[in-house]
């Protein structure tokens, strides 16, 4: 991701915590994900994806069929549920893996 594009989550991460807009931070989280593994911040990486699927599992809470069904169906959670497991499988601990699988088990189902 180019620098604006970081510059621009982490701006949402900060406004979106503030006012509870789930989907920014998701978003935001994701971006920041992506840029931490394409500097070598696997840590750092790992912790962002994780901090994603914890904000999707937090709006999965809040909702009812079918509005759980259409979320957890989503392409674009689907994506990042995968890249999150594959980041995860190659650098995160079994911690973060039990965490990735209870995080993103049903997205994309």
């Amino acid at each position: 991701p180019d620098p604006a594009a970081a510059a621009a989550a982490e701006q949402l991460m900060g406004d979106g915590k503030a006012l509870n807009l789930r989907e920014s931070l998701i978003l935001a989280s994701w971006v920041l994900a992506r840029r931490a593994r394409a500097r070598g911040e696997h840590e750092e990486a790992t912790r962002m994806f994780l901090q994603a699927g914890q904000t999707v599992r937090e709006m999965a809470e809040s909702l009812e069929p079918p509005h759980l069904s259409a979320l957890l169906g989503r392409a674009d959670l689907a994506r990042m549920s995968e890249e999150a497991q594959a980041q995860i499988s190659r650098h995160g601990s079994p911690a973060d893996g039990e965490e990735a699988a209870r995080l993103f088990g049903k997205t994309g189902g």
